[in-house]
């Protein structure tokens, strides 16, 4: 392993602690408690509302498991919750309709979900 794969990997490590999520703008949650056994962090969230429509929300996430088995995240519920400037929190709650791999780069994996 190279000095900058290393580097990488251990910034991978520091971001995936236990408490990963506590201080992050973006926070994710399984309220069934059926979520993967490894963490996923929410990085970028991107939210269409309509009244009387369907919503759409599409969320990239960070983990440090590039492995994580697609179709068994399919039809859980997760919950997004958004910091807001006044440090309330606004939630977007829904079903997992899509979950899809994007890429691997510095020990970090990104992944697609759409509820």
């Amino acid at each position: 392993m190279g000095e900058s794969q290393a580097i990488a990997a251990g910034a991978a490590r520091s971001v995936f602690s236990v408490d990963a999520q506590h201080d992050r703008l973006l926070r994710m949650h399984f309220p069934r408690e059926d979520g993967p056994d490894r963490i996923l962090l929410p990085n970028r969230l991107r939210a269409h509302e309509e009244v009387s429509r369907c919503f759409r929300i599409e969320v990239e996430l960070l983990s440090d498991d590039a492995q994580i088995p697609l179709k068994a995240m399919m039809g859980r519920m997760v919950t997004i919750s958004l910091v807001r400037e006044d440090g309330s929190l606004r939630y977007f709650n829904g079903y997992v309709t899509e979950f899809r791999f994007l890429r691997a780069d510095g020990g970090f994996a990104f992944y697609q979900m759409v509820l």
